[in-house]
């Protein structure tokens, strides 16, 4: 468990996300499935949040395996949090028919990484335009206690709800307030910088914008400028810009994106980091 924990630590602070990753082979090594399990849940997450598409598949690869010694197949109860972060990474690789799969598979309620699934669902309704999805992800968090460790995920729900019934004030509270407390994942927030900005600036508020945008500039530098963060601060510069009448700058900051050569995974595409905004 102290492996995990400061292996944990390492990856969602600081994107460094080695150690979990050597700790799940090691263990598919060993047969150790349920150590498996965990490793996979803890590496999986900032893999997939940072644009390590290639070594995420890795690592849900370890946790098939895993799960294939017992018969199992990959759902809420048997995956935990890797399996919201599967069908994540389905969703940003186009595979839509794949994350539909999965979510339609085996979803048990009772587990305690739920919110973060439907979080995840209610992504891919905002990005496929499927409310249901959306109702189904609102339903899961119906009369639930959240914990304080997935409240950013149960944000990130009535955040897409706000935005979808028009309610964009409220929808940019919610945003920003997620963004806060996404804090103890400095490392490997970046998704919730794009919602933040882009709502923030659907109400106007350009200061606030431009704030968020400066302070995570210090954080991709300090984490390594990794693929996904990279892409998410270009594409939050080129927007605040346009709002600011930079045009220039917006357009020097949208062709970095398009041009920018993923340093580590070859399989991480830069167009992804677009398809996060709310319709």
């Amino acid at each position: 468990m102290a492996h995990y924990l400061a292996a944990w630590g390492a990856a969602v602070q600081r994107a460094d996300v080695d150690d979990a990753c050597r700790f799940a082979h090691e263990a598919d090594a060993d047969g150790d499935d349920l150590a498996v399990q965990s490793y996979v849940a803890g590496a999986s997450l900032p893999l997939v949040w940072t644009g390590q598409f290639g070594r995420a598949h890795e690592m849900f690869d370890c946790l098939q395996r895993a799960l294939n010694r017992h018969g199992h197949r990959l759902g809420a109860a048997t995956g935990l949090l890797a399996y919201s972060i599967r069908i994540e990474l389905a969703m940003w690789e186009g595979h839509s028919d794949e994350a539909r799969a999965l979510i339609a598979s085996d979803v048990s309620i009772e587990v305690p990484e739920l919110p973060t699934t439907a979080a995840v669902v209610a992504l891919f309704s905002a990005a496929s335009g499927d409310r249901l999805l959306l109702e189904r992800a609102e339903a899961w968090l119906d009369n639930r206690e959240v914990h304080p460790l997935v409240e950013p995920a149960v944000l990130a729900v009535r955040h897409i709800r706000a935005a979808v019934d028009g309610r964009l004030e409220e929808a940019a509270d919610i945003a920003d307030h997620a963004w806060r407390l996404l804090e103890h994942v400095r490392g490997v927030r970046s998704w919730g910088l794009i919602e933040a900005v882009v709502n923030g600036l659907a109400v106007g508020r350009l200061e606030r914008a431009g704030q968020l945008v400066d302070a995570y500039a210090t954080d991709v530098e300090t984490f390594g400028a990794l693929p996904y963060p990279r892409a998410t601060l270009l594409r939050c510069q080129s927007l605040l810009a346009i709002e600011q009448g930079r045009d220039n700058e917006a357009l020097d900051a949208a062709h970095a994106v398009a041009i920018r050569p993923a340093p580590q995974d070859s399989s991480y595409s830069p167009s992804t980091a677009w398809r996060r905004s709310p319709s």
